[in-house]
């Protein structure tokens, strides 16, 4: 079933925009967490806030269907215990097992989501996906697919700042141990499953496209539409009241 109202072109910018900010509280934790902890937290709380609101204007106005996603939630709670965290415990604990607790809550909070029903892929797909397709088991085969490999993706990442921190090799950028377990798996299993997810989610789009050409393809047949013969080589058929099409000759 279509929205409501189909969006000004300037409202599917903003729709794009939006979008492009759904990671965002990760990244600026990433970027700014090392020298400004604090002010990474704030700012990914309040970036998961703004967006949970930014989508409820969207939602009010019909421009999409689902609010709120179940990731801005899981954002919000994550990166506001968190920032609760750092004002009451120590600077130097919360700064050093930073990334554990946060990645760790995400992916506990994911695994929740999947076992209440609620995977978080759901809410994401079904912008793009039309209603009739929600209920079907490979829709939902699909979601429960991708939420799963996300919480693996995040547990491996959970495990992987664990060796950092555990070993204190937080800031040694010249470590190897440092560059691997907090750079290169991390970040390499983050793109990956990013790239994943784009591809097996246009994989399945094409699949259901394709589905549907066949069965509207079945429907036209059944419904008692005539199809014209083939044209043999050689053979001119002519078709008009009176005139018996020809035998083709093979």
């Amino acid at each position: 079933m279509p929205l409501e109202n189909e969006p000004p072109v300037l409202v599917q910018r903003l729709l794009r925009l939006r979008r492009l900010t759904d990671w965002s509280p990760v990244i600026v934790v990433a970027v700014l967490s090392s020298d400004q902890l604090h002010l990474a937290l704030i700012l990914a709380t309040a970036l998961s806030v703004g967006n949970i609101l930014a989508d409820l204007i969207f939602k009010l106005c019909s421009y999409i269907k689902v609010w709120p996603k179940y990731l801005d939630v899981c954002f919000f709670i994550t990166y506001g215990v968190t920032l609760i965290l750092s004002y009451t415990i120590s600077d130097s604990f919360v700064h050093r097992w930073l990334q554990v607790i946060t990645q760790g809550g995400v992916c506990l909070l994911i695994t929740l989501g999947i076992l209440c029903g609620r995977p978080f892929t759901a809410d994401i797909a079904k912008e793009t996906v039309p209603e009739q397709f929600w209920a079907m088991p490979g829709f939902r085969r699909t979601t429960y697919m991708l939420s799963w490999l996300w919480a693996a993706i995040f547990l491996i990442m959970t495990l992987s700042y664990v060796v950092v921190a555990a070993v204190g090799a937080n800031g040694q950028h010249d470590n190897g141990l440092n560059i691997a377990f907090n750079y290169v798996i991390p970040i390499g299993f983050l793109v990956g499953g990013i790239l994943f997810t784009k591809w097996y989610s246009a994989h399945v789009k094409s699949q259901r496209e394709a589905a549907m050409q066949q069965a509207g393809s079945s429907s036209a047949a059944s419904s008692g539409q005539p199809t014209l013969p083939k044209r043999s080589r050689g053979v001119t058929q002519s078709y008009g009241a009176g005139h018996p099409v020809p035998k083709a000759e093979v």
